[in-house]
């Protein structure tokens, strides 16, 4: 019925849910203070006369309260990002003093946390849930614990000792903040509460053998009741914060919930306050989860009640334990390059797993501490020490399990493949890989089969890729005849999938699959000079028809007649908006337009430690070199400063008629793509307003140059 680590800070409890925050010693008055993201309980709701629930901090003394206030809040949170920052800083609640965010890792690091416990909350009526202040009886709960009593499995702990490894702040969050093992993860009453369930799970596999069940059954049916363990820790830990739906005007639906502890099923989040789910009833509850995983094996069992035996074996896909050519189809969903740490970020699981399984499963358990990466087919993100997950090692090894797949398949078989990245680098690898191994693509389809129900993927639509083994039978092909081939094919996917509505970033991840087909059907695929095509040269081509397949006209003028850097541009906006893109796509896509990212840099993007953004400020200066969006972004920013004169100056600058379709189609093509609040949008709908102005006023700044132009040739005749 508590809190966090550190301090409690905010709540959802079942039964009641207790909401905790990690609380820090001010370094200037050395006061305790909780660390609270967001004051918000539970938003207002004019439909229901919800008035909402917010928390409120009260000094008292040399210490502090929480209480449950009616409405929206009337303080601001102590940790929060200042006013034109992204990072966040800790603020005291007492004597305003700022903390860095640098400066409170180091606290957690010194081992300077505390847990408080700030709101319970219970349900009203099975409906909503009401936040209150905690009792005293509750508040000594939640400080009461004493997890040195609990009883050691054999060499396991009570609690998980396993240290997290190093390189894993991006992971698993907490390890940045000064949590070093995984059973720190929870504060010490969440941890007593799975404790208990392992406990509970431990005796269901003993006393199921005491009345005579057979070992195979009661290990089945033991490894059901643990499934539930995971589905439990997605709901608990320091990661799992208070979800507040709707907003501050009562509008919206004002329900609140547990959050899951990943954030878009990669990282393993990490919060100052958070919600602690009780043991009774309602969401990440034992009853809860156990529920729903009995009710999908009941709709199963109903729509297939008679059933089929199936044979099922564990191995690596690098070492596959069948015959050569004895195999129909081979499925696989492999390891999404770099988008998700797989066994880093389900080691939490793993080691209460363990726990609670070593003596049914020792093949699964038994081993080491935590779950073996050796061969894991990914790449590492952050920067571990000797790390050996890299993007070649990722390479390598698909190779090595396509091999394996094409080495066990019949000579008629399938392989499906199933995969899903927004860096085309890891598209070229994989492909590279399937093209290594032997394999062709013959058909691909894409499909939104993420964030059906959890609604925390890392991406939305998967391609799934139809491949066989290539035939020693295919033709010889030129590369004018594959592109042009690649190019109709991909245009002709694209009218499909706008018809479906399929999102362009989406598009542009499937039009591999369709360029892979084209490509797969020749044996070699020859340049003019003779030397082989390349893989990427239909990766970037496969996009670049998408582009024109997509943005074929601007304003009725065929996209090809404009210059290469606006055609970048506009694609990108109509792609990205304003959002921060990685290197690697970026690249690919200034490859489109034979463009180099290096040069596009500058004029066209500005570069960030995430990535490269869109620039719509005014560029340096603007000539007649300039190019078509680059006027535009001057248009706009010349009306703030000088309205139609300013920007009449501008067009004569960059040595354009005031009649230039193309100058005008892409200052059109901004304000389509821009919110109508938007400082460019505003100021370029204001340039379209006063068109004929600026026409007039260009001509004049024309005229007025060509007199200055010759009258200093007159000048220069007569010094001569």
């Amino acid at each position: 019925m508590v809190g966090l680590k550190g301090t409690y800070a905010r709540l959802i409890y079942t039964g009641p849910r207790t909401s905790p925050a990690i609380t820090i010693p001010c370094d200037n008055c050395h006061k305790r203070f909780p660390l609270i993201g967001s004051m918000v309980l539970r938003h207002p709701y004019i439909r229901t006369g919800d008035h909402g629930q917010s928390l409120r901090l009260v000094p008292d003394g040399e210490t502090w309260r929480a209480e449950v206030a009616k409405g929206c809040p009337d303080q601001e949170p102590t940790f929060s990002a200042g006013l034109g920052s992204k990072r966040k800083s800790a603020r005291c609640m007492f004597c305003g003093h700022v903390h860095s965010l640098d400066t409170v890792k180091a606290m957690g690091v010194a081992g300077r946390y505390r847990d408080a416990l700030l709101a319970v909350g219970e349900e009203l009526e099975g409906r909503r849930k009401v936040f209150r202040p905690p009792t005293p009886e509750e508040r000594r709960a939640a400080t009461s614990v004493d997890l040195t009593a609990c009883q050691p499995w054999g060499s396991l702990s009570a609690v998980p000792s396993e240290p997290i490894p190093p390189g894993n702040q991006d992971t698993v969050r907490a390890s940045g903040y000064g949590y070093q093992t995984y059973g720190e993860l929870m504060n010490e009453r969440q941890t007593l509460r799975f404790i208990e369930t392992v406990k509970a799970i431990r005796a269901i596999y003993s006393e199921l053998l005491e009345v005579g069940i057979s070992p195979a059954y009661a290990a089945t049916l033991t490894g059901y009741a643990a499934a539930n363990l995971p589905r439990q820790l997605r709901r608990a830990t320091r990661g799992a914060k208070l979800l507040s739906h709707g907003n501050g005007n009562g509008t919206a639906q004002n329900r609140v919930q547990v959050a899951d502890v990943f954030s878009d099923e990669s990282k393993l989040s990490f919060n100052f306050d958070y919600v602690e789910a009780g043991p009774g009833e309602g969401p990440g509850t034992w009853n809860s989860v156990s529920e729903s995983g009995l009710n999908a094996l009941k709709k199963v069992l109903e729509e297939s009640p008679a059933g089929r035996p199936g044979s099922f074996r564990r191995a690596s896909a690098v070492a596959l334990p069948f015959r050569d050519r004895s195999v129909d189809a081979v499925i696989t969903d492999p390891p999404y390059y770099n988008m998700i740490d797989y066994a880093d970020a389900s080691d939490l699981f793993y080691v209460w797993l363990r726990r609670a399984l070593i003596d049914v499963f020792p093949d699964l358990f038994g081993g080491s501490d935590l779950q073996d990466k050796a061969d894991e087919i990914i790449v590492k993100r952050g920067n571990a020490p000797g790390e050996h997950r890299t993007k070649d090692y990722y390479e390598s090894m698909l190779g090595r399990a396509f091999a394996e797949a094409q080495r066990v398949l019949r000579a008629d078989g399938h392989l499906v493949v199933v995969f899903g990245h927004s860096d085309p680098d890891a598209w070229r690898r994989l492909l590279n890989a399937l093209y290594e191994a032997g394999f062709v693509v013959t058909s691909s389809w894409p499909s939104r089969t993420e964030t059906a129900s959890t609604g925390v993927a890392s991406i939305k639509v998967t391609v799934t890729i139809g491949c066989r083994v290539a035939s020693p039978e295919r033709k010889v092909a030129t590369a004018a005849q594959v592109d042009r081939e690649v190019a109709e094919t991909v245009k002709a996917a694209v009218r499909e999938w706008d018809r479906d509505g399929l999102a362009l970033n989406d598009q542009l991840m499937a039009a591999y699959g369709p360029a892979m087909e084209v490509y797969g059907r020749y044996s070699k695929v020859l340049k003019p000079d003779g030397t082989l095509a390349e893989l990427d040269r239909y990766l970037t081509l496969a996009r670049t028809a998408v582009r024109d397949a997509t943005a074929l006209r601007l304003d009725e003028l065929p996209l090809e007649t404009f210059d290469a850097p606006t055609r970048f541009a506009v694609f990108w906006q109509r792609l990205y908006g304003r959002t921060d893109v990685p290197k690697g796509e970026a690249r690919f896509l200034a490859q489109a337009d034979n463009l180099r990212l290096e040069d596009m840099r500058g004029p066209l993007l500005t570069e960030s430690k995430s990535g490269f953004k869109l620039r719509l400020d005014a560029p340096a200066q603007v000539t007649e070199r300039s190019s078509t969006f680059e006027v535009a972004r001057a248009m706009a920013a010349a009306w703030n400063q000088g309205a139609t004169e300013a920007v009449a100056a501008v067009i004569a600058a960059g040595d354009r008629q005031p009649t230039d379709a193309h100058l005008w189609a892409v200052v059109g093509e901004i304000v389509r793509q821009l919110p109508p609040s938007d400082a460019v949008a505003k100021a370029l709908a204001a340039v379209q307003r006063n068109t004929s102005t600026i026409a007039t006023l260009v001509q004049r700044v024309a005229s007025e140059r060509r007199a200055d132009q010759d009258q200093m040739m007159l000048d220069f005749t007569s010094e001569e």
